[in-house]
């Protein structure tokens, strides 16, 4: 019998932001600031996701 392992759900920089309450360029500052790391999805600069514990950690230590 082989185990499923879950992914993690994937939050769009959208999604992140509307948690918090703040906009789009803030979500993206702290990126870029190395504050919050992403995850590139099919080799695309454009296409990224935050992962959804990492995301709930960053809010709690913010």
């Amino acid at each position: 019998m082989t185990r499923k392992i879950a992914s993690p759900r994937l939050l769009t920089i959208r999604d992140a932001a509307e948690e918090a309450g703040v906009c789009t360029r803030t979500v993206r500052r702290w990126i870029k600031a190395g504050l919050l790391p992403i995850r590139r999805l099919g080799g695309s600069e454009r296409l990224v996701r935050i992962e959804e514990n990492v995301w709930r950690a960053f809010l709690r230590e913010a």
